[in-house]
């Protein structure tokens, strides 16, 4: 599958994640208010580090082996040792987890939204094992249905519970938790079915265990420089101050991410596969095209939030919340900008050659700069101090990622594209710039409209990332008797 086939096979799920991604931050925002919006934030970034560090290797595991498991005809051991891990270390995390937070001393809207969040733990890290398999044999069709299921589902049973229960912070956790274990119950016997007459081996768990356990916490020193903000910002400023962080990095951070996914989602198992079966230089030109593809959709993504941060945040977030966020947002779009070609791109010098334990050294060091800099620059700035402490955490991610990786693969760094998508954006920026400021509606409407015109322009001006041969492409399927259009520069 070429990467162009496998990114339009992905594009559902980041349909899916999106509308849930920015409806939660609209519904979430107005249905619980500041104080309670920041409780669900502070809970779920709990829940999801607790996932990162206890079950997340698992998937990975399952990801990465299942490639070579399927070429050498032994994926239905390799299927019967993962579940067989999995039940074991959620057996154990879960356990251990409900008892502390029985014992916790915390309030009672604390302690339910954790027993939802451990739930949603559950259920999601087990469809996880299912979709990582999924993606890694190529099958993005079945991978897109379960993600937008449980992702879909799990937004729409999460606003309902939450505006007609008492749930309050607990509600969106346990929409997640119900629609993921809807969706598991009916996938889990196509999964169990593939490990059928296999017995699980302790020998390929161990394999399996020694590449994926340095990776998650890899994974969770990621989610400390992403998340870890907003426990430090609830220290010093309070549960309302972490919902509007939440709210404004939910906007800016998420649409970058959500295309830094899209596209690792089509890219990472073609690198994984034409590494595994055709060594460095074949990782090395998936990745360069991979490269090229990031810069297009990434670059125009981040300076478009930097433009339009105020009326999108009148739009999307509550009024209670929206001017705060407003603030930080274009300083966490850059930041997202650098950590989705650490986490996306240049981490897969590591994982290719499972280097992980060189990949988790690196990001603990950002992740320590990152809770240090919060530390000082949050009691004095406030929120935009967070966001100031994240951008220089993920600026010094990018330099050791990006160095000391190249001493395993050195991937392409595509500078002249870069250069080109730069001057796009900035002609972009100047443009939008001259806007005037109104409705808030129609500002961002007017403002988006305008940019994306003036970007797509641009970009076939400069042939940045090659976008004269996408047209090409697009032109020749849906037109295949036709001459291509001639794009003149």
């Amino acid at each position: 599958m070429t990467l162009s086939r496998s990114l339009l096979a992905y594009l559902p799920v980041q349909a899916a994640a999106a509308l849930a991604a920015f409806g939660g931050v609209v519904v979430y925002t107005r249905l619980l208010g500041a104080e309670a919006y920041g409780r669900y934030a502070l809970v779920l970034a709990a829940v999801m580090l607790l996932h990162t560090l206890t079950l997340t290797w698992v998937e990975a595991a399952a990801y990465r082996f299942r490639v070579r498991a399927v070429a050498k005809g032994w994926a239905a051991r390799q299927t019967a040792t993962v579940v067989r891990t999995w039940a074991i270390t959620t057996t154990v995390v879960i356990g251990l987890s409900v008892l502390g937070l029985w014992l916790a001393p915390l309030p009672d809207a604390i302690k339910t939204a954790g027993g939802w969040g451990l739930a949603m733990t559950v259920f999601v890290s087990a469809l996880g094992v299912r979709g990582e398999m999924l993606r890694a044999e190529q099958r993005p069709g079945r991978y897109s249905i379960l993600f937008a299921a449980r992702v879909g589902g799990g937004f729409l049973l999460g606003a309902w519970l939450t505006a007609v229960t008492g749930l309050g912070a607990a509600g969106p956790l346990a929409g997640v938790a119900l629609a993921a274990f809807i969706v598991l119950t009916l996938e889990a016997p196509a999964m169990l079915a593939t490990a059928r007459g296999a017995r699980p081996r302790a020998s390929l768990a161990r394999i399996q265990a020694a590449y994926a356990l340095p990776l998650a916490a890899v994974l969770a020193l990621d989610l400390v420089l992403s998340a870890g903000d907003r426990f430090v910002i609830a220290g010093f400023l309070g549960d309302a101050a972490v919902g509007a962080y939440a709210a404004g990095y939910g906007v800016a951070d998420r649409l970058i991410m959500l295309l830094f996914a899209w596209a690792g989602m089509a890219a990472s198992p073609l690198a994984a596969r034409a590494f595994d079966t055709a060594g460095a230089d074949a990782a090395r030109a998936v990745a360069g095209d991979f490269a090229r593809v990031l810069v297009l959709i990434t670059f125009p993504a981040a300076a478009g939030i930097a433009l339009v941060a105020e009326p999108l945040a009148d739009v999307l977030i509550a009024h209670d919340l929206d001017a705060a966020a407003a603030t930080i947002m274009p300083w966490i779009a850059a930041g997202a900008l650098l950590n989705g070609f650490v986490v996306y791109y240049f981490a897969y010098a590591f994982q290719l050659t499972r280097k992980t334990g060189a990949q988790a050294a690196a990001t603990g060091a950002a992740a320590l700069a990152n809770v240090a800099l919060n530390l000082v620059l949050v009691p004095t700035f406030g929120l935009i101090g967070a966001a100031w402490a994240t951008l220089a955490a993920y600026a010094l991610a990018l330099a050791l990622f990006a160095i000391v990786g190249r001493r395993w693969i050195a991937l392409p760094l595509p500078f002249a594209d870069v250069a080109k998508t730069g001057l796009a954006c900035a002609v972009m920026a100047f443009v939008v710039a001259q806007i005037p400021a109104w409705s808030e509606t129609a500002e961002l409407a007017a403002k988006a409209a305008v940019g994306a015109l003036v970007y797509a322009a641009m970009i076939l001006v400069l042939d940045a990332g090659g976008a004269r041969g996408w047209v090409r492409k697009l032109w020749a399927r849906a037109h295949p008797n036709a001459a291509a259009p001639r794009i003149e520069s």
